[in-house]
Formats: C-alpha cells, structure tokens, sequence
C-alpha cells in the first residue's frame, strides 16, 4: 500500500514539473504591422492557457534562406514558454488551427534562453592537450625550418623500393 503512494507521489512530482519550450514562428509577409503584433498576442494568449510565457521576442521581417509558400521573406518571433510536457501537444495543435497567415511553426525543447548576445560569440578554441610523456626518449624534433623540408623530402628511389616491395608481396 505505501509503494502505491510513492509511486502516485512520483507521478503527481513528474506531472507538477515544467519544462522549458522555445516556439519560433514565421508569419507570411504581405501581412502588416497590426496584424502580425495581433498573431503574435493570440499566440501568446493560447500559451498562456496552458503555461507560463518566459520572454517573447517581437516579430521582425527577415529574409529566409529558402522559399517558403513562395515567399523569400517572412516576420519572425519567438516565445519562450514552460507548459507541462503532457500540454505541449495541445498547445502546438491550437497554434496550427490559429487564423492568420502562419506560415510555419516550429516548438522545441530548451536548456535555457538563450541571450541575443551569446548568439554573437563564437566558441573559445581548446589547445589540444598533450600525449602523456612516454619513459623512452623521442627524436627531437628539427626546429629549422629547412631541416624540416629535408625531412620531409621523399625522393623517387625511395617511391621504387616501397613499390618494389609491395609489387613482391603480390
């Protein structure tokens, strides 16, 4: 009977957490300013229903990589939002049933919100790590640039012998 609860506990603590969603839009772009600020708002207001709105982006026309519906521009915008996952479904079906010139949507899980200006910056560079030093000693390598050409070097008689080996092995 006390394993009934805590399971039912632990059902009731998975379905209480909220995850975090991005859901990005492009509205088609002969629509004007009133009405993609009003998509925007009724988007927003069906999340509401079922979540919590976090940070929503305003729409801004962008040029797209392709045509989409014919269309080489679009009115992007994002909202950030935490909903039960068991309402993710419902909120993305509402959204396609939404009147208005959507063009696409698209909802994802996020880590976080991300920052206008971490998009900017690039990932730092890691120096290669080094190969753990070995007990027997190592040829040190030709600091002269010259000495490095020499080695590196591989005339046509040594392309013979190789070729000559392999050739006998056949």
């Amino acid at each position: 009977m006390a394993q009934k609860a805590k399971t039912q506990e632990s059902k009731q603590k998975q379905a209480d957490q909220k995850q975090l969603y991005g859901l990005y839009i492009l509205i088609h772009p002969s629509s004007d300013e009133p009405s993609v600020q009003k998509l925007h708002a009724e988007i927003c207001e069906i999340i509401k229903k079922q979540g919590d709105v976090k940070e929503s982006k305003e729409c801004v026309k962008q040029e797209l990589s392709f045509p989409i519906q014919k269309a080489v521009h679009a009115h992007t915008g994002t909202i950030y939002f935490t909903a039960d996952p068991e309402h993710i479904a419902d909120i993305s079906n509402s959204v396609k049933m939404v009147d208005g010139p959507l063009l696409r949507h698209i909802l994802t899980k996020e880590t976080h919100i991300p920052s206008a200006e971490s998009a900017f910056i690039m990932p730092e560079e890691k120096e290669p790590e080094s190969p753990p030093e070995e007990s027997t000693p190592t040829q040190s390598k030709p600091t002269d640039p010259t000495q490095q050409q020499e080695k590196s070097k591989i005339t046509i008689e040594d392309i013979d012998k190789k070729l000559d080996e392999i050739m006998g092995n056949v």
